[in-house]
């Protein structure tokens, strides 16, 4: 018998259904929690995950995202405790209730998917999250115009580069034109730091036609730096890189940081060979952190 026909449980649900229908959310979500917690010490865990599964999506359809979240919260903490796999269909289960957010209940949803976050790592064989995760932290922090953390999210989840390009777009439209050419090489040149090849030109390309598509001089030297250099990555040629980046140093020379980048990007790519110094291991420390923390 399943919980769908099981009588005990359906009353249960139409307990809770009732208390949602009467506007007693709050009642509602305590009722929820402390079911769920009776159900785990009597062994249905699987009861108690389907509980809460319907209560976030009962409180989210009556526009109580917050309830929501913590029921949504609470579900993987069980999660987390007892190791449950982050498999497609786990991924799955968070992709769907994080549907059930509109952008208006983003705070809530952030609070969700933080907690996802967690136990995705903590049951990762490398601590690393799951790429379609961290897309929907960089989406949401987008809602909330968290820039920063948005970005963070964003390079470390794989593909979606028109939506990456479009908050990275609304992020720089907020500072000087003069700057817009070295805010896209950089966001480039960490993606491409990520080995991820095909996103950041797909990035590069999306982030030129959104900010030029209405002038005549898209050829800035950052600009010209940064087209040139994907071909250098796609041809694999160590001569191309090492001219583009003497004829660029200048230009380049605006953010030191922006020179120890690009060497990376030639040492991974064009087979150019890192001088090893301080400046530069304590600057791939912070790129590596980049992609650790939240």
């Amino acid at each position: 018998m399943t919980n769908e026909t099981n009588p005990q449980f359906s009353k249960i649900l139409e307990k809770l259904n009732s208390r949602v229908e009467n506007g007693e959310y709050y009642e509602a979500q305590q009722l929820y929690t402390t079911l769920s917690l009776r159900m785990q010490k009597r062994g249905k865990t699987n009861e108690a995950i389907q509980l809460l599964s319907r209560g976030i999506h009962t409180m989210a359809t009556h526009e109580q995202y917050e309830s929501a979240s913590f029921l949504g919260v609470s579900m993987l903490n069980i999660f987390t405790e007892l190791k449950i796999a982050a498999n497609e269909q786990t991924i799955m289960v968070i992709e769907k209730f994080a549907k059930e957010f509109p952008k208006s209940a983003a705070k809530s949803l952030i609070t969700f998917l933080k907690t996802a976050l967690s136990w995705n790592k903590a049951v990762s064989k490398n601590q690393q999250a799951d790429p379609k995760i961290e897309y929907l932290m960089g989406k949401t922090y987008y809602n909330l115009e968290d820039f920063s953390k948005s970005k963070i999210h964003f390079l470390r989840s794989n593909g979606h580069t028109e939506e990456f390009a479009k908050m990275v777009y609304d992020w720089i439209k907020k500072g000087q034109s003069c700057e817009r050419d070295f805010f896209i090489l950089r966001t480039v040149l960490e993606l491409l730091n990520a080995n991820k090849e095909r996103d950041a030109g797909s990035l590069f390309q999306k982030l030129v036609g959104l900010y030029f598509k209405d002038q005549e001089n898209t050829h800035t030297p950052l600009l010209n730096f940064l087209s040139f250099l994907l071909i250098a990555i796609k041809k694999k040629s160590t001569i191309l890189f090492e001219t583009l980046f003497e004829n660029y140093k200048d230009a380049l020379s605006r953010d030191p940081e922006l020179l120890i980048l690009v060497k990376k990007v030639g040492a991974i790519y064009c087979g150019v060979k890192l001088e090893s110094n301080n400046s530069f291991d304590i600057f791939n420390g912070v790129i590596g952190s980049l992609f650790k923390k939240n």
